[in-house]
């Protein structure tokens, strides 16, 4: 039988991050994944700079190779107003393919001295051993659980729950020739639109040959007229929806943590199988690598229980900014502020000048309301 410190179920953003963290400390890691890499994952593909900086800050390796294009300018559409703001800023944010950008990271992990068995599926887990689809035995001190939404190492914690269901998204390519809402060209940038779902928003990506279309809402609101929705918006994004109507694929988006602890024993849970999806925005990939850093650093302590530091790291970067989201959430998607929002939004580019520094990691949800209802400049859309 195999014996590893440290196995880590899933090579994604976070099971990487903790790979290459551990293996840099010495720790004898193994990544297994079911998948083989690279290999195709559905997302947005948009991320900020507080996110290129942690990637910097934990591979120690330049990204420019991972970087499709990248834009300094934001905005946001609504179904029933148009066009209503965007502004241009110093703020970055960069368009990426994860089918590329996954398996670059997982082999610079591999490159640390981690161990990677793709393609093998985990089984079962039984007191600290592995069982994998292909008659792999495997034990190890820790178990780090990245493998997603419906992970498997989740389950083995007590209290999960077998029927959660998740806020849904989905999304589809869409080559330029196939989009009018990038008339004029001045306006290729991200942006997001509001009014099509309930609890949730749509949002176009552009990436060099090609913009990702999707749209996100949390299911017990919008779960049967999520597609509906979705085609309004590719109403009026396309030249022609159905082209690309068989394209649509969909993907869940794990909002909601429905454990008081992300470990138990020796098994620690990151990135999306954690829920560590920032409550409003969606945004995943930042807290999936700072989560998988913040497990790895919690086994490497030497001192204490590892689950409970890890837990205390946890707390201590993201419950303040989870709780703002969640109530900001809320808010935001409330039918009268929202609209009240849009209108005083239209003509005045403050909101998504402020948003944009939110992205980025430069202010917090507090900080954000506040000044923007403080301040009374008028910046001018684009």
């Amino acid at each position: 039988m195999e014996k590893y410190d440290v196995i880590i179920v899933g090579g994604s953003c976070a099971g990487s991050a903790a790979g290459i963290t551990l293996a840099k400390a010495g720790k004898n890691t193994l990544i297994i994944d079911k998948a083989r890499f690279p290999r195709e994952k559905l997302c947005g593909g948009m991320i900020t700079e507080k996110t290129a900086k942690l990637l910097q800050k934990t591979y120690s390796v330049s990204l420019e190779s991972m970087i499709d294009s990248r834009y300094n300018a934001f905005g946001v559409y609504h179904t029933d107003f148009g066009r209503i703001s965007s502004y241009r800023s110093d703020q970055t944010l960069f368009m990426v393919h994860r089918y590329d950008f996954d398996d670059f990271f997982l082999q610079e992990a591999r490159k640390a001295g981690c161990t990677a068995y793709l393609g093998d599926e985990v089984m079962e887990i039984d007191r600290g051993k592995i069982h994998t689809a292909s008659g792999r035995v495997i034990s190890a001190d820790y178990i780090i659980g990245a493998d997603g939404c419906h992970s498997t190492v989740r389950k083995e914690l007590r209290g999960t729950k077998n029927d959660e269901k998740f806020p849904l998204g989905l999304e589809v390519n869409i080559g330029y020739d196939n989009l009018k809402f990038y008339v004029p060209p001045e306006d290729v940038f991200p942006w997001v639109f509001f009014g099509y779902v309930k609890i949730g928003y749509g949002w176009v990506f552009p990436k060099k040959d090609f913009a990702t279309v999707g749209i996100a809402g949390l299911t017990h609101y919008d779960d049967k007229n999520l597609l509906v929705a979705f085609r309004r918006l590719l109403a009026a994004v396309c030249v022609d929806p159905s082209r690309i109507a068989r394209k649509i694929k969909g993907h869940p988006v794990p909002l909601n943590n429905h454990f008081k602890t992300l470990g138990a024993g020796n098994i620690l849970l990151v990135g999306d199988a954690a829920r560590l999806v920032e409550p409003l925005t969606g945004e995943g990939i930042y807290f999936a690598i700072l989560s998988g850093t913040f497990a790895a650093q919690a086994i490497l302590t030497t001192q204490g229980d590892q689950v409970q530091t890890y837990n205390v790291l946890v707390k201590r970067h993201l419950r303040g900014l989870f709780a703002q989201a969640r109530l900001a959430r809320t808010l935001y998607f409330n039918r009268w502020i929202n609209t009240y929002a849009m209108c005083k939004m239209s003509g005045n580019a403050k909101w998504c000048k402020y948003f944009l520094e939110l992205l980025s990691g430069e202010m917090d949800y507090c900080r954000y309301f506040k000044t923007v209802l403080k301040d009374r400049t008028v910046y001018p859309s684009l």
